[in-house]
């Protein structure tokens, strides 16, 4: 009996430290993807400003000036 009950809570341990383990790798996970996401919206973001910059400037060259 006393075997039985130093292996069960052998088991729940290892149940226990796995569980955490993998909870602690998918936030990790999580975290990398939501920064992924941020900068490639950050990427998108700095590419159109550029692109408007560049047909404003476009505009701005081709007004006549006299």
């Amino acid at each position: 009996m006393l075997i039985l009950m130093t292996t069960s809570s052998w088991w729940t341990s290892q149940v226990r430290r796995h569980v955490r383990q993998r909870v602690r790798t998918e936030l990790g996970a999580s975290t990398i993807e939501v920064v992924l996401i941020a900068a490639g919206l950050a990427a998108i973001a700095l590419a159109a400003l550029a692109i408007l910059k560049a047909k404003v400037l476009d505009t701005a060259n081709s007004v006549p000036t006299n």
